[in-house]
């Protein structure tokens, strides 16, 4: 799947820049992922460690992680994304364990969230999380509309949590 969506993405390039044979300047420009684009996912791991944790190192690894992101000019919509994508795998998860599923029948959230997060389910609240996805919806709305500075509104949202 990774591999025919980077193809597609060389196609629209070939159509849209009119050119005729793809570079490895092409690959590298539309392919292959910044060390701050892939930290990015690292961060949605750390808001749900600390949602199980919820310890002040762990709240310190994720607002640490942020700033790093920041510092190497990742933007803001992805690390939120992530944070997104985390909490509600990890609300399917609360459902789905309820249900009676077990770990190969939630594959489907993709495996290293799952190996991750199966074992720590029992400790992450499922009100919490639904809660805590709210904020992020409040959150998102608040910096689009201009109300909250988005670095400050999202630094304060983890010292909320």
């Amino acid at each position: 799947f990774q591999i025919a969506n980077e193809v597609k993405k060389l196609r629209v390039v070939l159509e849209e820049e009119k050119i005729d044979k793809i570079t490895d300047k092409e690959i590298e420009k539309y392919c292959v992922r910044l060390a701050s684009q892939n930290d990015v996912w690292n961060s949605g791991k750390l808001l749900l460690n600390l949602m199980v944790e919820n310890t002040p190192n762990s709240k310190y690894q994720l607002l640490r992680e942020i700033d790093k992101n920041l510092s190497q000019e990742a933007e803001l919509m992805p690390i939120l994304y992530s944070f997104y994508q985390y909490t509600l795998n990890a609300i399917k998860m609360k459902r789905l364990i309820k249900k009676g599923k077990g770990f190969r029948e939630m594959m489907f959230l993709g495996y290293f969230f799952v190996n991750e997060f199966f074992n720590k389910a029992s400790r992450l609240d499922f009100n919490k999380l639904v809660r805590l996805n709210s904020a992020l919806v409040d959150y998102e709305y608040g910096v689009k509309s201009g109300r909250i500075d988005d670095e400050i509104g999202l630094k304060n949202l983890i010292l909320k949590i």
